[in-house]
């Protein structure tokens, strides 16, 4: 046996663990088993599961800009983007190639992310600060440097909402350039993981699929060893 495989499995095991992952199955398995009871009580049958879902999906690429527009709407509520950015490997792809699919996610999800900062940013801080000035308290406004590292924290570390995530920073006035570049920066690898895996496997391509999970899997590995340099570069500034 190559001696090189264990530490490799290993490797493997360690991203399989990773809360993120543990968070997406449970979630995953959870909706799977509700709406398993659901149907049961409803008197739904695996075979009208499936007529419906092709019917949406026949929908969807009928009108493809639907898509689109409720990516860039939806997950602004508490609503997961990862369903939408997978449809979009189903519906896209065969219309503008994978390239484009990915494209377009990532284009719609900065969409999402820029109208959801304006909100946090302009209406809905004012208002916190209009009910707050009598009592002489002032909501911080970020430098650069904690700007930097508030967007790394909060994008990296499992748990967070994505529309959490976006109200937060906007409603701290994080630089708006500086919150899109690198949230979209931080979020791309999930992004064109997803759109790949999603059309490769209704398409029955397993080795693209496998390619896609794998884009998945290093963002988890990236996310793991950027939110380590971030949590001991925090540790040593504290003194």
């Amino acid at each position: 046996m190559n001696p090189d495989h264990p530490p490799r499995l290993a490797k493997w095991i360690r991203l399989l663990g990773d809360p993120r992952i543990r968070i997406a199955i449970a979630i995953g398995t959870l909706a799977a088993l509700a709406l398993a009871v659901v149907a049961w009580k409803s008197g739904v049958t695996p075979a009208d599961l499936k007529r419906w879902g092709e019917g949406l999906l026949a929908f969807l690429r009928l009108h493809p800009a639907l898509l689109f527009l409720a990516t860039c709407i939806l997950p602004a509520l508490p609503v997961p983007a990862s369903p939408f950015i997978i449809l979009f490997g189903v519906v896209y792809t065969p219309l503008i190639g994978t390239p484009g699919a990915v494209g377009l996610a990532i284009l719609a999800l900065a969409i999402n992310m820029s109208w959801t900062w304006w909100i946090a940013s302009r209406p809905a801080r004012n208002l916190v600060e209009r009910l707050i000035e009598r009592y002489d308290i002032k909501i911080p406004t970020l430098k650069t440097g904690g700007a930097v590292q508030l967007i790394c924290i909060l994008r990296l570390t499992p748990g967070f909402p994505f529309f959490v995530q976006n109200l937060i920073l906007g409603f701290l006035h994080v630089p708006f350039r500086l919150y899109l570049l690198l949230s979209v920066g931080l979020t791309s690898i999930f992004t064109a993981g997803f759109v790949i895996s999603g059309g490769a496997l209704l398409a029955g391509k397993g080795g693209k699929a496998l390619g896609g999970l794998a884009l998945i899997l290093l963002a988890v590995a990236l996310t793991n060893y950027l939110r380590k340099r971030l949590g001991r570069k925090t540790s040593d500034a504290a003194p």
